[in-house]
């Protein structure tokens, strides 16, 4: 026989010391991941020796923002608006080169570990 409440039925309320912990936990974890950097990766690209003188690179960030990219000695620069994306380069040189991509956060702050791809265009 199940018993419904009313208003004589006795409520067993928390210590509230317990809530305050329930409380304090959940604020820690979420300051500790809003407190993390973003963790950058590439998905997709040229690996080793191509002949292609195009390369395509698909990256994503572990949180929401956008991601910056690098090719070889240039500046970084935003290339993609969302956390992840494409990103293509046409006409390619010759040569060794070094593509980079860091994640960067809604706040602002930057993977400090960008991922990198590095292949060489045989000619």
């Amino acid at each position: 026989m199940t018993q419904t409440p009313t208003s004589k039925t006795p409520r067993r309320l928390l210590p509230l010391s317990l809530i305050a912990f329930a409380t304090a936990a959940l604020i820690f974890a979420t300051a500790a991941w809003a407190a993390t950097r973003p963790q950058t990766a590439i998905h997709y690209g040229p690996v080793g020796t191509v002949s292609s003188h195009a390369a395509t690179f698909h990256v994503a960030s572990s949180k929401p923002g956008y991601v910056q990219c690098k090719r070889d000695a240039r500046a970084w620069y935003k290339c993609t608006s969302a956390s992840s994306g494409f990103v293509k380069y046409t006409g390619l040189r010759c040569g060794s080169h070094t593509f980079r991509a860091r994640g960067v956060d809604r706040g602002g702050r930057k993977d400090l570990t960008p991922a990198v791809r590095t292949w060489r265009i045989r000619c």
